[in-house]
C-alpha cells in the first residue's frame, strides 16, 4: 500500500497537483491437487487537481489495462483494479517452465468533478501462457489473447499478443530521493 501526493504553489496557490494511491496483494502459495498457483490483486487510484487543460490521466498502460490503447480515453481522474490467476504447471518444455494465467482488468476514467464510479468503465479480459528460462538473455516469454468487452470505437475487441515480459518490480520500503509525481 502506497500514497502520494504532489502539486506546485505559487502566488495564485496550489495547482497542477495529483493525488495517487496503490494497493498491491500477492497471495500466498495455493497447492491445489498438487500444483502450485498464487492470486495477483492490484489497484490503482489517480485523481488530478487543478491540472492544464491538456494534461490528461489515460488507460494506456500495460500495467492498468494490459493491451489497451485507446486515444479517446482521458481524463483527470483514474481507477483501475488488476486480477490475475497464475497456475505453475510441473512439466518443463525444452527447458521453459510454463505457467497459464487468466486476468481480469477494470479501469475507470473521466472528470475529476464527479465521483469516479459515475465515471466510463472499460475492461480486459484474458489469458495466457508464459515461458521461462534462465539461461536465456530474455529470460520469460509471454503469449497472451485479451477481450476488451467494454472497448471504444478506435480500438479492437480482440487482441493477441506475443511478448517478452521482465520480472515483477515489487515495492521497497529503501527510502528514495524526492521525485515530482507523473500525471500519465
Amino acid at each position: 500500500m502506497a500514497a502520494d501526493i504532489g502539486g506546485y504553489f505559487n502566488k495564485s496557490g496550489f495547482e497542477q497537483g495529483q493525488v495517487d494511491a496503490h494497493i498491491s496483494f500477492i497471495s500466498k502459495k495455493l497447492n491445489i491437487n498438487n500444483t502450485i498457483s498464487r492470486i495477483f490483486v492490484k489497484s490503482d487510484y489517480a485523481i488530478g487537481i487543478k491540472r492544464l487543460e491538456i494534461e490528461n490521466l489515460t488507460l494506456n498502460h500495460d500495467n492498468l489495462i494490459r493491451g489497451f490503447s485507446s486515444i479517446a480515453t482521458a481524463g483527470k481522474q483514474r481507477f483501475n483494479v488488476n486480477l490475475e490467476y497464475v497456475l505453475f504447471l510441473k512439466k518443463e518444455f525444452y527447458k521453459f517452465n510454463m505457467a497459464l494465467f487468466m486476468f481480469t482488468d477494470l479501469g475507470i476514467i473521466g472528470s475529476n468533478k464527479d465521483l469516479i464510479f459515475t465515471q466510463e468503465y472499460f475492461s480486459g479480459i484474458g489469458a495466457g501462457i508464459r515461458l521461462h528460462n534462465e539461461s536465456l538473455v530474455f529470460k520469460t516469454f509471454q503469449l497472451r489473447l485479451a477481450f476488451y468487452p467494454l472497448s471504444p470505437t478506435d480500438m479492437n475487441f480482440v487482441q493477441f499478443v506475443l511478448n517478452e515480459q521482465s520480472k515483477r518490480q515489487f515495492y521497497s520500503f529503501e527510502p528514495t530521493q524526492p521525485l515530482p509525481l507523473r500525471f500519465e
